[in-house]
């Protein structure tokens, strides 16, 4: 997200935190626990020489090599053996100052894609056909007023890129694997605008869907999905979450879709039953390709900081968030696997003291992200990233035991 956009963000959330800015519908229920996974200790993956190093990104690919970068890094770091050590490839070329909002990606046939803001220009979408090493596709899309852009693709090689400008999101489709592109689809619902989107997803079928909070203000926003059956030329709106007063939530609602086809979204909210608290994480559920969906699960309990983020694990679900702690000036990551339907879910703690932007006032320092990140290893393994001066990345145990908080050395 763009620098004045996000300051606006945190400092909105930050709010949250003290009053009660979004209260609304009934509580959402809570289900019970289970053993959580285990994680290893934490591994640097990206140096402090990289800016920050904040908002980090994972993407494993067949093979198990992971993948690892960050705003404003130059470059990627690449494990070849399940992310217990890294070297350093060079990111793709670009023609202008800062890359952010830095997403990887990586496709069913295992080709790498980065796709960042090129500010104050833009949008770049690169490929690379051998872990990063060489980058065979570059494709930059001229858009000043462009934030958070998102890249998915679909199981017939189509690519798909999408990102807001102004009060609508644009989506992309390339029919060459990210090579070129076509002219946007304008997506919004009608009669309303788009506040803020989260990721593309495609299903097995090719069948599109992304979801959205839309209206004005945080106050009184819903969260919708926009859903297209005919590979991203047309898309229409369903309602996910509009309480009867306050508003739907905020920053970005995350998809996933299971290899049970059902689509779930996760998006944090502040609490009904504890408002001064803050933000929890809601989870809701749609079985018929987003046209309905169940009333939203309590994941994880305030004060949550940034979204959540979310994927499908067999038959299980997964989630990871982070939450403030020492009275906002830091953070802990967390992360839960439960029954997709939450009947039994429990949390636990992959890092703690998380300082992440020391350069900003508290509690927006501990917000060093976006959002949470992770992805799984082939074997169905989770693989955790968060920055805190450097990128920390931690592997998911084997055995499925309980695990102790890591604290990053200094």
């Amino acid at each position: 997200m763009r620098h004045s956009r996000r300051k606006c963000a945190l400092l909105a959330w930050a709010v949250a935190l003290c009053a009660p800015q979004l209260g609304g519908s009934a509580a959402a229920s809570s289900p019970a626990a289970t053993s959580p996974p285990a994680f290893g200790p934490p591994v640097k993956v990206i140096e402090t020489t990289c800016g920050g190093c904040y908002e980090p990104s994972v993407a494993v690919d067949k093979a198990g090599r992971v993948f690892v970068m960050a705003y404003g890094a130059d470059r990627i770091a690449v494990s070849d053996d399940g992310g217990e050590t890294f070297r350093q490839v060079a990111g793709p070329p670009k023609t202008f100052p800062v890359f952010g909002d830095a997403i990887l990606h990586v496709d069913g046939g295992g080709h790498l894609f980065v796709i960042g803001l090129g500010f104050p220009i833009g949008v770049q979408v690169s490929r690379s056909s051998d872990g990063g090493r060489t980058w065979d596709a570059n494709t930059f899309f001229p858009a000043p007023d462009a934030d958070r852009p998102w890249i998915a693709t679909g199981p017939d090689g189509r690519v798909y890129v999408a990102f807001k400008v102004n009060s609508v999101e644009l989506v992309y489709r390339s029919d060459d694997g990210g090579v070129s592109f076509g002219l946007p689809a304008i997506v919004a619902p009608p009669g309303d605008t788009v506040q803020i989107a989260g990721p593309l997803v495609v299903d097995a079928g090719g069948r599109l869907l992304q979801p959205m909070f839309t209206g004005g203000l945080l106050t009184s926003n819903a969260l919708q999905v926009a859903v297209s059956d005919d590979g991203g030329r047309s898309f229409a709106f369903h309602n996910v979450y509009d309480p009867p007063s306050g508003g739907a939530g905020g920053y970005f609602p995350i998809p996933s879709v299971g290899t049970d086809g059902v689509r779930r979204l996760a998006w944090v909210r502040t609490s009904d039953t504890a408002p001064e608290a803050g933000n929890e994480v809601l989870v809701a559920s749609s079985g018929n390709r987003g046209s309905t969906w169940s009333d939203p699960v309590r994941w994880a309990g305030p004060p949550v900081v940034a979204s959540p983020w979310i994927a499908a694990n067999g038959g299980a679900l997964d989630v990871a968030w982070y939450k403030l702690t020492g009275g906002g000036t830091t953070t802990s990551l967390l992360f839960a696997r439960g029954a997709p339907d939450g009947s039994s879910i429990e949390s636990t703690t992959v890092a703690a003291g998380i300082v992440g932007r020391p350069t900003m006032p508290a509690p927006q320092n501990s917000a060093n992200t976006d959002f949470a990140h992770f992805a799984h290893l082939p074997d169905g393994r989770a693989v955790v990233v968060w920055s805190d001066g450097a990128v920390w990345l931690s592997v998911e145990s084997p055995s499925r035991g309980r695990t102790r908080a890591h604290h990053p050395p200094r």
